[in-house]
């Protein structure tokens, strides 16, 4: 057995002598299977580490893959400025063809498809009343019904007089049309009740 150099030290060979004899001595007690499982199991204990890394098998598919991932990092290291210059061109036409081709379209109607029968008629609806695609609305709010409609007259004539600026303006109440026919438009009880209205003032129209 192995004695330390220095009283006040402790080497570790002084350590792992003692501990050796008592494993030494309390194997020589145990049963020839136990012991030489025991031995087996300090063997590989004590073994030396392997090196750090993963090391495929030579043949399998990770050894392929990791021969051919360097070849191809070396390849690119001996012609470092062409791959660059490379990717730059490449980086370049990308941001070109997103540019002119990708964009981003907020419209909600888009969303649907046009082989909805919805949007079918929708289609159609807007092909005979082409003034009511895209359309700017405009509310017109006075005290009396009256005066909100001349003054929708007087803003309709107005935008008419700028057709650069609105080649279409579309009066969904008023207009030539509605003066002269509006009265169409309305049902059997409210006619009855505006000839009531006009029989009543029919004396104050007379003077």
């Amino acid at each position: 057995m192995k004695r330390p150099a220095n009283r006040g030290s402790h080497p570790v060979g002084f350590s792992w002598s003692i501990e050796f004899y008592i494993l030494h001595r309390a194997m020589g007690s145990l049963p020839k299977h136990r012991a030489a499982r025991t031995c087996r199991a300090l063997s590989h204990m004590t073994a030396k580490p392997s090196e750090p890394g993963f090391r495929p098998l030579i043949g399998s598919i990770d050894e392929y893959l990791g021969r051919r991932a360097a070849a191809l990092v070396a390849r690119v290291q001996r012609r470092a400025g062409t791959v660059i210059v490379l990717f730059l061109i490449a980086t370049a036409g990308l941001g070109a063809y997103a540019a002119a081709t990708l964009g981003i379209n907020s419209s909600e109607i888009d969303v649907f498809s046009k082989d909805l029968r919805v949007m079918k008629l929708r289609a159609d609806y807007l092909d005979n009343f082409p003034e009511l695609r895209d359309p700017i609305v405009v509310v017109v709010d006075a005290v009396t019904p009256e005066l909100a409609h001349d003054s929708t007259n007087r803003l309709a004539q107005r935008l008419r007089s700028e057709p650069e600026l609105f080649p279409g303006v579309y009066q969904p109440d008023g207009g030539k049309f509605f003066d002269e026919h509006g009265l169409l438009y309305l049902s059997v009880s409210e006619l009855q009740d505006m000839v009531d209205r006009l029989s009543l003032a029919q004396p104050f129209l007379s003077r």
